[in-house]
């Protein structure tokens, strides 16, 4: 009804999933462009991560989902506790989307994705996302022992290795971890269960200038992703502050972390290289600036 009242030149698709929306879309014969925003369409468990043993995945969807994976058992909330998300219906809602005029992505590595997923090279586009600098000149001093982690408190975000990782740095340094999630009672009891609580801090939500002036206060910034990011955004915005980044190189991140350059690059699921790279910013003179 919205199109046939607006009768638009585009239609542009964000976090939109449902195929036979997107099919109705394709059918009024408008030229009709989406973002991919995240790799749902790429993966029955959607972060592209194994089930067991919780390796990041690197290879295109197919039988191995099934097993050694088990990625396409779902959970949920509602009774009877899971969901099962087929290969077969994610290929389904694959041939609908290929079927779009265009298809936008943020980085070189959801462009690759998509291509080993059967979609066209040349109605891929590849526009990375960005953050502005702060504009209102305020300075704070650095706290060189500080480092902040901002995300969702699930697995995929690799909290679990980044709190395994403040176990075995050489230097009591502190983090201070700001969102909420699922997990976030379990990264509790790992924390406690390491004796972190001193040097650890949970703030979970918290406002856009309260953000900000964490911002400017870390030392560095800690991604350490085992899910491959189609972008992460969290990393320009610290850059976007004069703060540097410790993050896991894999998916989208490649797009913007220059290792030794803008930040340090580690492998994901390995807390003892994330620790030395930790060690490395407060101990190596001039490494952070």
């Amino acid at each position: 009804a919205q199109v046939a009242a607006i009768r638009p030149d585009l239609v542009y698709i964000h976090r939109l999933d449902d195929r036979k929306t997107i099919e109705a879309f394709i059918e009024t014969g408008i030229p009709t462009v989406r973002f991919f925003h995240d790799t749902k369409l790429f993966c029955p468990r959607e972060h592209r991560y194994t089930a067991i043993r919780h390796q990041t995945c690197h290879k295109p969807m197919g039988m191995r989902c099934y097993f050694p994976c088990l990625g396409f058992v779902n959970r949920m909330d509602a009774f009877p506790g899971i969901r099962l998300n087929l290969v077969r219906t994610l290929r389904a809602n694959i041939r609908a989307n290929k079927r779009l005029h265009a298809f936008v992505v943020a980085s070189r590595y959801m462009a690759t994705l998509m291509v080993n997923h059967g979609f066209p090279f040349d109605r891929v586009h590849v526009i990375p996302l960005y953050a502005l600098p702060p504009q209102d000149g305020v300075r704070i001093a650095r706290e060189q022992d500080l480092f902040l982690f901002i995300g969702h408190l699930v697995r995929s975000k690799g909290v679990d290795t980044l709190l395994q990782a403040m176990a075995l740095t050489r230097r009591p340094v502190r983090l201070v971890i700001v969102g909420q999630g699922r997990q976030e009672e379990m990264f509790l009891s790992l924390c406690n269960e390491l004796g972190l609580q001193k040097r650890v801090s949970f703030l979970g939500q918290i406002s856009h200038d309260a953000l900000a002036e964490w911002y400017r206060k870390a030392a560095c910034v800690v991604l350490p992703v085992r899910q491959p990011e189609s972008f992460a955004l969290v990393g320009p915005e610290a850059m976007s502050y004069g703060t540097p980044v410790i993050a896991a190189n894999i998916g989208g991140v490649e797009t913007w972390l220059e290792d030794g350059k803008t930040g340090l690059a580690v492998p994901p699921n390995n807390p003892q290289a994330l620790a030395q790279a930790i060690d490395s910013i407060v101990e190596a003179n001039g490494l952070r600036d």
